[in-house]
């Protein structure tokens, strides 16, 4: 799908996207540079890892644009993993298939080069697994510490709208680890501040560039929160074109409607199961309260939530197909199954 994408004009390359290649170019030529120029935000790590391809191979389009598919892929494995702790593998494959052969919109952003993108959803997705990993274990083992820690470090150098992501992330084992000062709070703080240590050095030397805001605020929150269930939601799932109209009418709108209850079915369960509810799955609520962003046609801004919906969506199918089980067959032993599939946190 992406190679027939890329072989139409939708995958023509743009002014942002070719930003990506010359920026290796230049660091091929010996520049090092922190942030995107003339931002005080945004890194380039995508540049940096196409260095070595311009290096060997040369400047190419294709190459470059693949680039963000190879996060994209290593985002839906981490998300079948992820899945799988919380409903089990069959819903797990099919949560991370549907990050891999994403709908609509977001199957074009995966194969747009800019920079931080893709690189910011697979982060993302590493600080939520090892995330998992801190809450479900009460021996705190460090190596998870230190990876959530600098996650969510690297999630915000990478893009500051991935704090929308990562702040209720980690709000988590925050709340649940409050009072391990030396096993959670340094190390995590710690690998955090020490994967923003370029950022930070960088903002000294130039008078902090960074807290300047590129541009007044023109729409309220409220405003922006009502256009992401309306807007990029919908083209998110594939429901809606990159205009705005449903592209099945009516049933487009029925299908978008269901999966929304499934989202709140899955999230809802998770809260009822679980003593440590995941403030995760908050982040499509909450997360134009952190990114003021005006309307972007190809549907970028969308990926913040990617991820974590899906795994409301399968979640809520999972728990509904439980239950709509335990009503045909009779059985309690088949219900007492989904207290335990969501979330592990509940057992502690």
């Amino acid at each position: 799908m992406r190679v027939h994408l890329l072989r139409t004009p939708l995958g023509s390359l743009n002014a942002d996207e070719a930003y990506t290649g010359l920026q290796a170019m230049s660091i091929l030529n010996g520049e090092l540079p922190v942030l995107m120029g003339g931002a005080g935000y945004t890194a380039i790590f995508d540049s940096y890892f196409f260095v070595p391809f311009v290096w060997i191979f040369g400047a190419h389009v294709v190459p470059l644009k693949l680039l963000s598919s190879l996060w994209w892929a290593g985002a839906a494995l981490l998300m079948y993993w992820l899945a799988k702790r919380f409903v089990g593998r069959s819903w797990g494959l099919l949560a991370g298939s549907m990050v891999w052969v994403a709908p609509g919109a977001l199957m074009l952003l995966s194969t747009r080069a800019y920079e931080a993108y893709g690189l910011g959803l697979l982060v993302s997705v590493l600080t939520a697994f090892a995330t998992i990993r801190i809450v479900t274990d009460r021996e705190l083992p460090r190596r998870w510490v230190m990876l959530a820690g600098a996650g969510a470090g690297l999630a915000f150098y990478l893009h500051p709208m991935f704090i929308a992501v990562a702040l209720p992330i980690m709000a988590v084992p925050c709340w649940i680890h409050r009072r391990e000062i030396r096993r959670w709070w340094i190390p995590a703080a710690g690998s955090a501040i020490f994967v923003n240590m370029p950022l930070l050095l960088w903002n000294v030397r130039n008078s902090w560039p960074s807290l300047a805001q590129p541009a007044p605020s023109t729409e309220s929150a409220p405003t922006r929160l009502g256009r992401f269930f309306t807007g990029l939601l919908p083209r998110s799932f594939g429901l809606k074109n990159p205009g705005g109209d449903w592209i099945w009418g009516s049933v487009s709108i029925v299908l978008y409607v269901v999966l929304l209850g499934l989202i709140v079915w899955g999230a809802w369960f998770g809260y009822c199961t679980s003593g440590n509810f995941l403030l995760a799955d908050l982040v499509a609520v909450q997360q134009y309260g952190f990114c003021d962003r005006r309307p972007i046609r190809d549907c970028r801004i969308s990926l913040l939530d990617h991820c974590l919906s899906r795994r409301c969506t399968f979640a809520g199918a999972a728990h509904e197909a439980a239950a709509i089980d335990w009503f045909y067959r009779s059985s309690h032993c088949r219900s007492l199954v989904g207290r335990h599939l969501l979330d592990p946190v509940g057992q502690r």
